[in-house]
């Protein structure tokens, strides 16, 4: 239209519409239930664990994929933090690592 080669707004009848999603959660219970739920393979125990990692950090699963020890400091508090930056919007990402989560880096600190 600014140049010239539109006469009327093609767009001027278009409504955007808004889907609202409910996603639901899991509350304190239920990841406890699943923290101490003993699976009969270690393949679904290491899956377990990946999704109460990223539970615990708030971190999608290919953030926790290309995480390292790199990605692990020491933080203004004295208290281990993880500084990564997120794969899908790129921005610097410095989240605190609490109890569990840092359980969890210890139980596969020698793993590949």
């Amino acid at each position: 239209m600014a140049n010239g080669w539109l006469t009327k707004d093609p767009f001027i009848a278009y409504k955007a519409k808004l889907k609202v999603v409910e996603r639901p959660y899991l509350n304190k219970e239920e990841i406890q239930l699943l923290y101490e739920k003993k699976f009969a393979s270690e393949r679904l125990s290491q899956v377990r664990d990946i999704f109460l990692f990223s539970c615990y950090t708030g971190l999608a699963y290919i953030d926790v994929k290309k995480l390292s020890k790199s990605n692990v400091n020491i933080g203004v508090d004295g208290e281990e933090w993880i500084f990564t930056n997120r794969q899908k919007t790129g921005i610097s990402t410095r989240i605190p690592l609490l109890p569990v989560a840092q359980e969890l880096i210890l139980k596969y600190e020698n793993h590949p």
